[in-house]
């Protein structure tokens, strides 16, 4: 009797020790849910996930790039969850079921006029790299904006541009101008009346971005919001219309025994940056009494005009231009001293004589 309890001791301990074994393996062997990572794309927007798939627990990290400049990233959702925001992008923590990964985008539009502030329409929309542009330092290009609030004496400004690679913030600052700063007399002179908002050339690269200006009157609390798309391109390629145009230059009231004269044309107008150079020098023979010059002239610009006796230009010289106007050219004339008039031609190819007399 004793042995048949030992037996059944026996077999009830291994087939307890059986079935932990079984169960142990089968909790062993139990692999984790992989759940499915999908996402929206589209024209304006790519979305990277580090995984296609992953567990439950698991951090994916999401990259976004825009496709295009006017377009900006509003948020990144997980299944219609805000994604968290890091150093390179956003991630979540994979939940227990499938995933898709979508985007909210805004598209940038210009604002040239909001509330007290405008655009003014004397800027440039392009910078050129290592430029100047009103301003009295060296790679500085400043864009105005006219201003228009009663009792500004205060102006707070935040400017923010969309592509950092382009213009980053530590190129940006802002100098606002007074009524008494600019020599604007009577009341209220300590009136803000335009502000200028500098970039420093030297820290900017080709391609485009939009600045958002932001301003508030620190007296009254007005607002104002402007956007501007801004291009930037390399030293010489600012582009500039260019017309082909003659001058012929009547030196024969001026005539000496020195029949070669050297004739300086500059640009009044010039924009440093562009692909004409400031001004053009000519160093040529009078032929019956007249010099014929073939200029490249930038469209809707103003030139001086000095003509010199020699091969060098000479800003003392005694000749001067007398005032005329032909066709599609119009020249202010000289008074005192050459390089004083100015000349401007409307029409391309266009012709006109100037005649020169000694002072």
């Amino acid at each position: 009797m004793k042995k048949i309890k030992l037996t059944l001791l026996f077999l009830f301990i291994l087939t307890i020790t059986a079935a932990i074994l079984l169960t142990g393996c089968t909790k062993k062997d139990k692999e984790p849910e992989i759940y499915d990572i999908s996402v929206v794309n589209n024209s304006l927007v790519t979305i990277e996930p580090s995984a296609s798939s992953a567990t439950a627990g698991t951090t994916i990290t999401v990259k976004v790039t825009l496709n295009t400049k006017d377009t900006y990233l509003k948020g990144v959702y997980y299944n219609d969850i805000a994604c968290s925001e890091t150093e390179d992008g956003y991630s979540f923590t994979m939940p227990d079921k499938r995933v898709i990964i979508t985007a909210e985008t805004g598209t940038y539009t210009e604002v040239l006029q909001n509330g007290f502030a405008t655009f003014s329409d004397k800027n440039y929309k392009m910078i050129a790299m290592n430029a100047r542009y009103d301003s009295s330092n060296a790679s500085e290009w400043a864009l105005t904006v006219d201003m228009d609030s009663n009792y500004m004496a205060v102006l707070k400004s935040e400017i923010i541009s969309s592509d950092q690679s382009v213009i980053p913030s530590d190129a940006i600052t802002v100098k606002p101008y007074s009524k008494q700063d600019l020599g604007i007399g009577g009341v209220n002179d300590f009136e803000i009346v335009k502000a200028k908002i500098i970039v420093d050339t030297s820290k900017i690269k080709s391609g485009s971005t939009f600045l958002l200006m932001n301003f508030v009157n620190d007296n009254t609390s007005d607002k104002a919001s402007l956007a501007v798309n801004i291009s930037v391109c390399e030293y010489g390629k600012f582009p500039v219309a260019v017309m082909s145009e003659t001058i012929v230059i009547d030196v024969s009231q001026a005539e000496t025994a020195s029949r070669q004269y050297t004739v300086r044309i500059a640009d009044a107008d010039h924009i440093d940056g562009s692909k004409l150079k400031p001004y053009q020098d000519f160093t040529l023979n009078s032929v019956d009494g007249k010099i014929t010059l073939n200029v490249e002239y930038a469209k809707g610009h103003s030139y001086w005009i000095r003509i010199s006796e020699g091969t060098e230009d000479d800003y003392q010289t005694d000749l001067i231009i007398a005032a005329t106007e032909q066709g599609g050219a119009v020249y202010t004339g000289d008074s005192n001293f050459g390089g004083e008039g100015r000349l401007t031609f409307t029409q391309p190819n266009s012709e006109i004589t100037l005649k020169v007399t000694q002072n």
